[in-house]
């Protein structure tokens, strides 16, 4: 097992909006966040000839287990100033690889049943907590997670097995839960703004591939699973403030803050997927910009489960059987409904995209008595629920 952790570190900064005129310079500092750690846990069997005597099996095996968690609540007590600012960041970028794998050249006998088996369990979660009670306050509160995870399972082409007793099985089981919260709020003053913004973006998922060269007495099976469950909430308010607003855009917000995000990854820019996800989805009012409560909260997903036999020359006596299965649950909540000012706008954007690739195929040089290759759903239906709440307090308070 190796474990590689960069210890440098990105500034991404916080919104800096302008409000009745005046910006006082920094008053929303960067935020230090690190780079992505990068790991891989791996068990391997190399270019090597291994004989097996007495029945017994090869087993494969790489299980990882993880829980990635960013907090951060600066919440501002009321010290009778002018200006209130509750500035709060809290982001993950992880990327990390589970591996078990047979490589090429390695060499078999004797083996009653090859089993290769990778088991990827990943939790993220990351928390900003903002607030301020000031006569001016810019509570901004910012929480992202970008995970590139991967869980594989191969036997690469040139892996060669002879006669193999029993059965073939490579397995990929992919377990992954993201949770982002942000909650901003402005009690009192005279001026108030609070923006919130939740952004998950997934990519990697389950990966199975054989391309043994065996003749195999029993069964081959290759299976791929990928589970995945995203949850974003943004909570944004503007309490008991008055007079005119401050503008701050959605969309050119989330844009923003997603290609930061991804440049802490490693990525030079937004992909053109995420780019059109984001421009698809504007919750900005007549004029292209909103104040007050702007509450963001998006999920979006490019996982993959992928099974295939993709070489390699076998005789089977049972049915092959290639299947990939993959469940998506993505759930955005965002509002923007505590808005009492005399003039206040609260505006919300619930945003889930999904892209996730589930594939199976057959491919090689196969003897067989018959196939299966199937692509199903890991359970009945996959879920995905958006809401967005708006809601206005005063005469001439708006809320989309």
């Amino acid at each position: 097992v190796s474990v590689q952790l960069i210890p440098n570190h990105i500034n991404i900064p916080l919104p800096q909006p302008t409000y009745m005129g005046l910006a006082p310079p920094q008053m929303i500092p960067p935020i230090a966040i690190p780079n992505p750690s990068g790991g891989r846990h791996e068990a391997q069997v190399q270019n090597a000839s291994i004989q097996i005597v007495d029945d017994g099996d090869l087993t494969v095996s790489a299980d990882f287990d993880a829980n990635y968690s960013a907090i951060a609540m600066p919440r501002p007590d009321d010290g009778g100033g002018t200006f209130g600012v509750g500035a709060s960041a809290a982001a993950n970028a992880i990327n990390h690889t589970t591996l078990a794998e047979i490589q090429s050249g390695a060499t078999i006998s004797g083996a009653a049943n090859i089993i290769v088996t990778a088991n990827g369990v990943y939790d993220t979660d990351a928390t900003a907590d903002a607030g301020a009670n000031e006569t001016a306050n810019l509570p901004a509160s910012a929480a992202a997670n970008y995970t590139n995870v991967r869980t594989r399972a191969h036997i690469v082409d040139g892996a060669t097995a002879g006669e193999v007793a029993g059965g073939v099985a490579v397995q990929s089981n992919h377990l992954a839960t993201m949770t982002h919260t942000a909650n901003s709020n402005t009690e009192g003053g005279v001026v108030g703004v609070g923006a919130a913004l939740a952004l998950g973006i997934a990519d990697g998922g389950a990966q199975a591939t054989s391309a043994l060269t065996a003749e195999v007495m029993q069964g081959v099976s290759v299976q791929a699973n990928n589970q995945s469950t995203m949850n974003a909430d943004a909570m944004a308010g503007q309490t008991g403030t008055s007079n005119e607003v401050v503008d701050v855009v959605v969309t050119e917000e989330t844009e923003r803050r997603a290609e930061a995000l991804l440049a802490s990854a490693g990525l030079p820019e937004i992909p053109d997927r995420v780019l059109r996800i984001l421009q698809a989805a504007s919750a900005e009012t007549a004029d292209g910009s909103v104040g007050a409560a702007a509450a963001s909260a998006a999920n979006l997903d490019f996982g993959i489960s992928v099974a295939a036999i993709d070489g390699g020359v076998m005789e089977v006596a049972n049915e092959p059987f290639v299947r990939a299965s993959g469940d998506m649950d993505l759930n955005a909540m965002a509002d923007a409904s505590a808005v009492s000012a005399e003039n206040g706008i609260g505006v919300a954007a619930a945003i889930n995209g999904d892209s996730q690739l589930v594939e199976s195929s057959l491919g090689g040089m196969i003897t067989a008595p018959s196939f299966s290759v199937q692509t199903v759903s890991s359970v009945d239906e996959s879920h995905f629920s958006a809401t967005a709440i708006s809601g206005a307090g005063g005469q001439a308070d708006v809320g989309v």
